[in-house]
């Protein structure tokens, strides 16, 4: 089954991420099938960098690629999933209900 994950590429203390299309079997940083976009968190700027193939990755996607979690919230990032809830523990307990209201509130003021 394909998979959508990051590849670490980069010097130290300047390291980017390359997206890319593999298989769930190969390794972090082997071979993969299709090079779909780059993130570059520049730690010392505080710029988020993200560059993407919109229709590559929707294609992945529509083929029923699994991603890890870190993926996730870059895809999310980027408008092609919803943004997935928070982690359950004590320091969200309540929020995400909140947000939800708020975000509902919103809706109905702009309708």
């Amino acid at each position: 089954p394909p998979k959508i994950r990051q590849q670490v590429v980069g010097t130290k203390g300047r390291r980017f991420f390359k997206l890319v299309a593999c298989n769930q079997k190969d390794k972090q940083n082997g071979k993969h099938m299709e090079v779909l976009g780059s993130y570059a968190p520049k730690a010392r700027s505080n710029v988020k960098e993200l560059r993407l193939r919109f229709s590559r990755v929707k294609f992945w996607l529509g083929v029923g690629a699994a991603f890890s979690p870190g993926t996730r919230q870059l895809l999310a990032l980027a408008g092609l999933i919803p943004t997935p809830p928070p982690l359950f523990g004590w320091r969200t307990k309540g929020h995400y209900d909140a947000l939800q209201k708020v975000l509902e509130k919103r809706q109905a003021v702009h309708e």
